[in-house]
């Protein structure tokens, strides 16, 4: 169970990054340099990016959440 909690942390951390990174680029969006006609960013590709990011951390909450009444059925058991 606590392997559990330290995978969904961790997840929760990668998917914290995914999502730091892609706000960053988007907020590049408005670099758009006229010389090379292509803008800085695929905003398709980071829209996609928080979008993995909110699943991720919705499945990482589940797993705490999981967890969490585990222990909580635990110790109600025990006392």
């Amino acid at each position: 169970m606590i392997k559990a909690l330290h995978y969904a942390i961790a997840g929760l951390k990668l998917h914290e990054r995914i999502f730091n990174a892609a706000a960053h680029n988007i907020s590049r969006c408005g670099d758009f340099n006229p010389k090379s006609g292509e803008p800085p960013v695929d905003l398709a590709r980071e829209t996609v990016n928080t979008i993995i990011a909110k699943h991720g951390f919705r499945a990482n909450l589940k797993t705490i959440e999981t967890a969490d009444e585990m222990i909580g059925t635990l110790l109600d058991t025990k006392s």
